[in-house]
């Protein structure tokens, strides 16, 4: 699900997304949609995708987040998109690092091999 964030209360962050108002967040696209992921921060004008927690569709949550009265209706303001998301049991040998550190060290390894 993507929506846009049309007003932002001051203590809304992707880390809180979760506990206050059962978003699993996917990814933060900026206002311009040159920048998406959990990296980015909220902002007026860009969105956020997202799944609810436990697959529970709690809509009113979002009227926190969206800024609505009482007559208006989440549902009216949020798309369905497809975006594929992997899940993966983690490899006992990345456990602990980073995956850019991790990543990094993949592509200098593959580096090395060619030279």
């Amino acid at each position: 699900i993507r929506v846009k964030l049309r007003k932002l209360p001051a203590r809304a962050s992707v880390t809180n997304l979760r506990k206050d108002f059962s978003m699993v967040a996917v990814a933060v696209e900026s206002r311009d949609g040159l920048q998406c992921g959990l990296d980015v921060p909220l902002q007026t004008g860009g969105s956020v995708l997202f799944g609810f927690e436990n697959g529970e569709e709690k809509f009113d949550g979002l009227r926190g987040l969206l800024g609505l009265d009482d007559d208006e209706d989440p549902r009216d303001l949020v798309e369905r998109v497809w975006l594929p998301v992997y899940k993966f049991e983690v490899p006992t040998g990345i456990t602990g690092e980073s995956w850019s550190t991790r990543s990094r060290s993949l592509l200098l390894d593959d580096k090395d091999d060619n030279h």
